[in-house]
């Protein structure tokens, strides 16, 4: 997670793309301070969601995230956190994703 909020951070920063939301769904995970990590960093607005369960599921996550966009003009952007994600990121995604 750590890798992905540097990311982000640094394509926001670079781009300065006042469309971007960021939507965390967590699982209460305990490895690391979420919020803390949050407020290191200059970030788009960001929701996160909480839930406890006894499993993980990618599925449900995604799921559940997804719920909480409203604009149905609005383009959804799943990925693992592992990746290096270039600046062009948002900028890439809406050229494939132009009606």
């Amino acid at each position: 997670m750590v890798h992905f909020l540097n990311n982000l951070e640094e394509i926001y920063t670079v781009t300065g793309d006042q469309n971007v939301r960021l939507v965390i769904f967590d699982y209460n995970s305990s490895d690391i301070n979420l919020e803390h990590e949050l407020t290191l960093r200059k970030l788009p607005p960001y929701t996160v969601i909480s839930e406890q369960a006894e499993h993980y599921s990618r599925t449900k996550s995604f799921n559940r995230a997804v719920k909480h966009v409203r604009d149905p003009q609005t383009i959804v952007f799943t990925l693992d956190l592992h990746l290096d994600l270039p600046t062009t990121l948002f900028d890439d995604i809406r050229k494939v994703s132009d009606k």
